[in-house]
Protein backbone atom coordinates (compact mmCIF):
# COMPACT_ATOMS: atom_id res chain seq x y z
CA UNK A 1 0.00 0.00 0.00
CA UNK A 2 2.66 2.76 0.93
CA UNK A 3 5.09 1.93 -2.46
CA UNK A 4 1.43 2.27 -4.27
CA UNK A 5 0.74 5.69 -2.89
CA UNK A 6 4.69 6.78 -3.34
CA UNK A 7 4.35 5.37 -7.25
CA UNK A 8 0.98 7.49 -7.16
CA UNK A 9 2.29 10.76 -6.11
CA UNK A 10 5.64 10.74 -7.99
CA UNK A 11 3.94 10.06 -11.31
CA UNK A 12 1.00 13.06 -10.79
CA UNK A 13 4.14 15.19 -9.61
CA UNK A 14 5.72 13.88 -13.24
CA UNK A 15 2.42 14.46 -14.75
CA UNK A 16 2.37 17.49 -13.69
CA UNK A 17 5.73 19.40 -13.66
CA UNK A 18 7.66 18.00 -16.23
CA UNK A 19 5.46 18.69 -19.54
CA UNK A 20 4.46 22.36 -17.67
CA UNK A 21 8.28 23.07 -17.58
CA UNK A 22 9.21 21.96 -20.96
CA UNK A 23 6.43 24.20 -22.47
CA UNK A 24 8.11 27.44 -22.17
CA UNK A 25 11.20 25.56 -23.62
CA UNK A 26 9.54 24.11 -26.83
CA UNK A 27 8.03 27.26 -27.25
CA UNK A 28 11.66 28.67 -27.83
CA UNK A 29 12.77 26.05 -29.42
CA UNK A 30 10.00 24.94 -32.42
CA UNK A 31 7.37 27.85 -32.33
CA UNK A 32 4.30 27.75 -30.92
CA UNK A 33 2.56 25.73 -33.19
CA UNK A 34 4.97 23.02 -33.41
CA UNK A 35 6.26 23.62 -29.42
CA UNK A 36 2.27 22.70 -28.14
CA UNK A 37 2.29 19.80 -30.40
CA UNK A 38 5.10 18.41 -29.16
CA UNK A 39 4.22 19.44 -25.95
CA UNK A 40 0.86 17.76 -26.24
CA UNK A 41 2.66 14.98 -27.48
CA UNK A 42 4.66 14.09 -24.16
CA UNK A 43 1.86 14.93 -21.58
CA UNK A 44 -0.02 11.82 -23.48
CA UNK A 45 2.96 9.77 -23.61
CA UNK A 46 3.19 10.57 -19.85
CA UNK A 47 -0.06 9.74 -19.41
CA UNK A 48 0.36 6.42 -21.16
CA UNK A 49 3.11 5.35 -18.92
CA UNK A 50 1.41 6.93 -15.73
CA UNK A 51 -1.39 4.52 -16.57
CA UNK A 52 0.83 1.25 -17.12
CA UNK A 53 3.21 2.55 -13.92
CA UNK A 54 -0.25 2.85 -11.61
CA UNK A 55 -2.14 0.06 -13.15
CA UNK A 56 -4.27 -1.69 -10.71
CA UNK A 57 -7.02 -4.61 -10.48
CA UNK A 58 -8.64 -3.36 -7.92
CA UNK A 59 -8.70 0.08 -10.58
CA UNK A 60 -9.95 -1.94 -13.22
CA UNK A 61 -12.66 -3.16 -11.51
CA UNK A 62 -13.62 0.31 -10.09
CA UNK A 63 -13.48 1.92 -13.61
CA UNK A 64 -15.64 -1.01 -15.27
CA UNK A 65 -13.01 -2.41 -17.12
CA UNK A 66 -13.34 -5.39 -15.96
CA UNK A 67 -13.71 -7.47 -13.05
CA UNK A 68 -11.49 -9.03 -10.55
CA UNK A 69 -10.29 -12.81 -9.91
CA UNK A 70 -7.75 -14.13 -7.81
CA UNK A 71 -5.87 -17.93 -7.54
CA UNK A 72 -6.83 -20.36 -4.94
CA UNK A 73 -4.56 -23.55 -4.67
CA UNK A 74 -2.58 -25.49 -2.65
CA UNK A 75 0.37 -23.19 -3.23
CA UNK A 76 -0.78 -20.62 -0.20
CA UNK A 77 0.07 -17.73 -3.48
CA UNK A 78 -3.08 -15.46 -4.23
CA UNK A 79 -2.58 -13.70 -7.33
CA UNK A 80 -4.80 -10.82 -8.69
CA UNK A 81 -5.53 -10.46 -12.33
CA UNK A 82 -8.53 -9.01 -14.44
CA UNK A 83 -11.39 -10.96 -16.69
CA UNK A 84 -14.02 -9.51 -18.59
CA UNK A 85 -17.27 -10.58 -20.08
CA UNK A 86 -17.04 -8.99 -23.56
CA UNK A 87 -17.98 -12.26 -25.28
CA UNK A 88 -21.01 -13.72 -23.93
CA UNK A 89 -21.15 -16.42 -22.81
CA UNK A 90 -17.12 -16.21 -23.03
CA UNK A 91 -15.56 -15.49 -19.37
CA UNK A 92 -11.93 -14.58 -20.51
CA UNK A 93 -8.64 -12.97 -19.03
CA UNK A 94 -5.02 -13.30 -18.71
CA UNK A 95 -2.77 -14.88 -16.25
CA UNK A 96 0.54 -14.68 -16.41
CA UNK A 97 0.28 -13.99 -20.32
CA UNK A 98 -1.74 -17.10 -20.92
CA UNK A 99 -5.17 -16.81 -22.03
CA UNK A 100 -7.68 -18.74 -19.34
CA UNK A 101 -11.44 -18.35 -20.39
CA UNK A 102 -14.59 -20.25 -19.40
CA UNK A 103 -18.33 -20.39 -19.82
CA UNK A 104 -20.15 -17.71 -17.43
CA UNK A 105 -22.45 -19.09 -14.94
CA UNK A 106 -23.94 -17.45 -11.75
CA UNK A 107 -22.24 -19.81 -9.68
CA UNK A 108 -18.81 -18.42 -10.34
CA UNK A 109 -19.66 -15.53 -9.05
CA UNK A 110 -18.52 -14.13 -5.78
CA UNK A 111 -18.66 -11.16 -4.16
CA UNK A 112 -15.88 -8.99 -2.79
CA UNK A 113 -16.96 -6.30 -0.36
CA UNK A 114 -14.83 -3.45 0.43
CA UNK A 115 -16.05 -1.44 3.44
CA UNK A 116 -14.99 1.99 3.09
CA UNK A 117 -16.45 3.28 6.08
CA UNK A 118 -15.15 0.90 8.86
CA UNK A 119 -12.39 -0.65 7.21
CA UNK A 120 -9.25 -0.08 8.60
CA UNK A 121 -5.34 -0.09 7.69
CA UNK A 122 -3.41 -1.63 10.62
CA UNK A 123 0.15 -2.37 11.58
CA UNK A 124 0.31 -6.22 12.48
CA UNK A 125 3.44 -7.78 13.22
CA UNK A 126 4.79 -10.86 12.14
CA UNK A 127 6.51 -13.41 14.94
CA UNK A 128 8.60 -16.38 14.54
CA UNK A 129 8.34 -19.12 16.11
CA UNK A 130 10.32 -18.10 19.49
CA UNK A 131 7.44 -15.55 19.75
CA UNK A 132 9.61 -12.40 18.55
CA UNK A 133 8.95 -9.97 15.94
CA UNK A 134 10.31 -10.36 13.03
CA UNK A 135 8.93 -7.58 10.59
CA UNK A 136 5.38 -5.04 10.29
CA UNK A 137 3.05 -5.30 7.28
CA UNK A 138 -0.40 -3.71 7.03
CA UNK A 139 -3.98 -6.23 7.70
CA UNK A 140 -7.08 -4.70 6.64
CA UNK A 141 -8.77 -4.74 9.93
CA UNK A 142 -12.90 -5.05 9.70
CA UNK A 143 -15.44 -5.03 12.32
CA UNK A 144 -16.54 -7.87 14.67
CA UNK A 145 -20.23 -7.53 14.76
CA UNK A 146 -22.23 -6.97 11.47
CA UNK A 147 -24.61 -4.17 12.90
CA UNK A 148 -21.73 -1.97 12.83
CA UNK A 149 -21.58 -2.19 9.21
CA UNK A 150 -23.94 0.09 6.95
CA UNK A 151 -25.01 -1.85 3.63
CA UNK A 152 -25.05 2.19 2.07
CA UNK A 153 -21.08 2.48 2.55
CA UNK A 154 -20.55 -0.83 1.30
CA UNK A 155 -18.41 -1.43 -2.37
CA UNK A 156 -19.37 -5.03 -3.79
CA UNK A 157 -17.88 -6.11 -6.70
CA UNK A 158 -17.72 -9.51 -8.77
CA UNK A 159 -14.91 -11.99 -7.99
CA UNK A 160 -14.01 -15.10 -9.40
CA UNK A 161 -12.02 -17.69 -7.93
CA UNK A 162 -8.93 -19.31 -10.19
CA UNK A 163 -7.29 -22.57 -9.89
CA UNK A 164 -4.52 -22.68 -12.18
CA UNK A 165 -3.06 -25.88 -10.98
CA UNK A 166 -6.82 -27.41 -12.25
CA UNK A 167 -7.36 -24.37 -14.82
CA UNK A 168 -11.06 -23.70 -13.56
CA UNK A 169 -12.73 -21.42 -11.92
CA UNK A 170 -14.15 -22.58 -8.56
CA UNK A 171 -18.00 -21.98 -8.51
CA UNK A 172 -19.83 -21.64 -4.51
CA UNK A 173 -20.70 -25.57 -5.05
CA UNK A 174 -17.94 -26.68 -5.58
CA UNK A 175 -16.33 -24.71 -2.21
CA UNK A 176 -19.72 -26.00 -0.68
CA UNK A 177 -18.50 -29.41 -1.57
CA UNK A 178 -15.08 -28.82 -0.45
CA UNK A 179 -16.39 -27.83 2.56
CA UNK A 180 -18.25 -30.60 3.43
CA UNK A 181 -15.90 -33.08 2.48
CA UNK A 182 -13.33 -31.52 5.24
CA UNK A 183 -16.12 -31.46 7.70
CA UNK A 184 -17.12 -35.15 6.99
CA UNK A 185 -13.24 -35.90 7.27
CA UNK A 186 -12.81 -34.12 10.35
CA UNK A 187 -15.73 -35.59 11.92
CA UNK A 188 -14.71 -39.14 10.99
CA UNK A 189 -11.21 -38.52 12.34
CA UNK A 190 -12.65 -37.06 15.78
CA UNK A 191 -14.43 -40.05 15.91
CA UNK A 192 -11.72 -41.97 15.25
CA UNK A 193 -9.78 -40.68 17.96
CA UNK A 194 -12.36 -41.28 20.67
CA UNK A 195 -12.79 -44.52 19.92
CA UNK A 196 -9.27 -45.09 19.87
CA UNK A 197 -9.53 -42.77 23.73
CA UNK A 198 -12.55 -45.57 24.56
CA UNK A 199 -10.72 -48.52 23.59
CA UNK A 200 -7.61 -47.36 25.83
CA UNK A 201 -10.00 -46.68 28.92
CA UNK A 202 -11.39 -50.19 28.29
CA UNK A 203 -7.93 -51.89 28.12
CA UNK A 204 -7.26 -50.06 31.51
CA UNK A 205 -10.39 -51.16 33.30
CA UNK A 206 -9.76 -54.68 32.40
CA UNK A 207 -6.51 -54.23 33.82
CA UNK A 208 -7.79 -53.06 36.92
CA UNK A 209 -10.65 -55.56 37.16
CA UNK A 210 -8.18 -58.57 36.63
CA UNK A 211 -5.62 -57.43 38.90
CA UNK A 212 -8.75 -56.66 41.67
CA UNK A 213 -10.25 -60.13 41.04
CA UNK A 214 -6.71 -61.78 41.09
CA UNK A 215 -6.33 -64.59 43.76
CA UNK A 216 -3.25 -63.95 45.69
CA UNK A 217 -1.21 -66.20 47.31
CA UNK A 218 -0.66 -65.97 51.41
CA UNK A 219 2.47 -65.35 52.71
CA UNK A 220 3.41 -65.33 56.26
CA UNK A 221 6.33 -62.90 55.39
CA UNK A 222 4.20 -59.89 54.36
CA UNK A 223 2.21 -60.71 57.47
CA UNK A 224 4.79 -60.56 59.95
CA UNK A 225 5.53 -57.10 58.32
CA UNK A 226 2.39 -55.46 58.69
CA UNK A 227 1.84 -53.44 62.05
CA UNK A 228 -1.71 -54.68 63.07
CA UNK A 229 -0.09 -58.35 63.02
CA UNK A 230 1.70 -57.23 65.67
CA UNK A 231 -0.83 -55.20 67.84
CA UNK A 232 -3.07 -58.34 67.56
CA UNK A 233 -0.30 -60.59 69.07
CA UNK A 234 0.11 -58.15 72.19
CA UNK A 235 -3.53 -57.89 72.36
CA UNK A 236 -4.04 -62.03 72.61
CA UNK A 237 -0.98 -61.67 75.10
CA UNK A 238 -2.49 -59.77 77.64
CA UNK A 239 -5.77 -60.97 77.51
CA UNK A 240 -4.37 -64.61 78.17
CA UNK A 241 -2.49 -63.45 80.67
CA UNK A 242 -5.57 -61.55 82.52
CA UNK A 243 -7.25 -64.97 82.21
CA UNK A 244 -4.52 -67.10 83.58
CA UNK A 245 -2.92 -64.67 86.28
CA UNK A 246 -5.52 -66.03 89.04
CA UNK A 247 -4.77 -69.67 88.54
CA UNK A 248 -0.98 -68.90 88.31
CA UNK A 249 -1.47 -67.25 91.52
CA UNK A 250 -2.83 -70.21 93.41
CA UNK A 251 -0.68 -72.44 92.05
CA UNK A 252 2.43 -70.42 93.11
CA UNK A 253 0.22 -70.46 96.94
CA UNK A 254 0.03 -73.99 96.60
CA UNK A 255 3.45 -74.94 95.61
CA UNK A 256 4.64 -72.62 98.70
CA UNK A 257 2.85 -74.70 101.62
CA UNK A 258 3.44 -77.87 100.50
CA UNK A 259 6.99 -77.01 100.87
CA UNK A 260 7.85 -78.54 104.54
Amino acid sequence: MVGYRIKKIVMLLVLGLVPGALYPFLIVQFGIVMGTAVFIAIAVLFVVISIRVLHHPLLTVIEGKGMMAGTFDSSGKIEIFNVAYNNPPILEGKYRGKDVETIFDRSLVHNLILHDDKAVMQKAKVVDEKGEAVKEVDVLVLPEKKDEIVFAFEQRYPFFIYNKNLGVFMSKESLSNLEKNIFTKHLILELLRKTSELANYMRDFGRYVIEATKPRRFSLREVVRKWWFWLIIIIVIGVVTMLLYPSITNFMASMKGAIP
